[in-house]
């Protein structure tokens, strides 16, 4: 069976950077999210096998889901055929969507200096032969745009470092060297600051944050408590216990009916009612 060819280096990069943007949130290199780039293909509407754009409004809409959930077959295939529980499989969605350009090379500096960020460029004939070393373009005509993520730079070479999509056999194993302004690499890109999603689970619903989820910040502070529903506010009446899945809290200050934690990753948040009340 032959793979139709599909022009989705859109989709890659919006994924690649946002993979970086999460490793850096969480100030982990380790925490090793393989997110779905047949989901930003196929149900982003940013774009198709066609062509299309960076798709940060998807990730602060929805959030994207792990691989497995709806695998990368490289054609546009209907968001259908994700996986049933796919609601349930994203861990982490964009607070808002940062651009850098206009600014020149300093402010694409200071941005990929914090975080690995999505940029686009032009491709010429003789850019798909690159094989190593500091690409400038030197022959051949205009083959179509790129979206590709600039991973880092080095002054001393006078390059981009960047993350192709044409697998690890091509380039770098992977990457690519460009030199500064060659090929509009690197004259603009975005971040995304993470939200961590927060569960929280109460047989009682006079709570704070509600029962569901939402996605605070990375870093973010959350402020949490309760009710009783019999014996009217500021009681004793709950005790709490958190069932963490990266870090669930640090800088933590607990009272009888309330506390306080900071967010370092998906966490589930648990309320238990205190007996005591008559509650079950």
């Amino acid at each position: 069976v032959t793979r139709q060819w599909c022009g989705d280096c859109w989709a890659h990069a919006t994924v690649g950077a946002w993979e970086a943007d999460i490793n850096t949130a969480l100030d982990s290199a380790e925490y090793d999210r393989d997110l779905s780039q047949q989901q930003v293909v196929s149900c982003s509407g940013a774009g198709s096998c066609s062509g299309g754009n960076f798709a940060g409004y998807y990730i602060r809409v929805t959030g994207l889901f792990d691989e497995s959930c709806f695998p990368y077959s490289g054609t546009n295939e209907p968001c259908s055929l994700r996986c049933a529980d796919w609601i349930d499989r994203i861990y982490f969605r964009a607070l808002s969507t940062y651009s850098a350009g206009g600014g020149g090379l300093d402010n694409m500096k200071a941005l990929v200096q914090k975080h690995p960020t999505y940029t686009t460029m032009t491709v010429y004939d003789d850019f798909p032969s690159y094989s190593g070393g500091v690409y400038e373009h030197t022959w051949g005509g205009y083959s179509g745009g790129h979206a590709v993520v600039v991973a880092g730079w080095n002054d001393a070479d006078s390059c981009w470092i960047c993350k192709n999509s044409w697998g690890t056999g091509w380039g770098e194993s992977g990457y690519f060297r460009i030199k500064y302004g060659d090929s509009n690499c690197g004259r603009s890109g975005y971040h995304m600051p993470v939200g961590a999603r927060l569960w929280v689970q109460s047989p009682i619903g006079r709570i704070n944050p509600k029962i569901g989820y939402t996605f605070p910040g990375v870093d973010s502070t959350v402020n949490a408590g309760a009710h009783s529903p019999v014996m009217g506010d500021g009681d004793t009446v709950l005790a709490c216990a958190g069932a963490q899945l990266f870090g669930f809290r640090r800088d933590s200050s607990f009272s009888a009916d309330s506390f306080e934690f900071m967010m370092v990753g998906p966490s589930e948040l648990i309320w238990e009612w205190d007996t005591i009340t008559g509650i079950p």
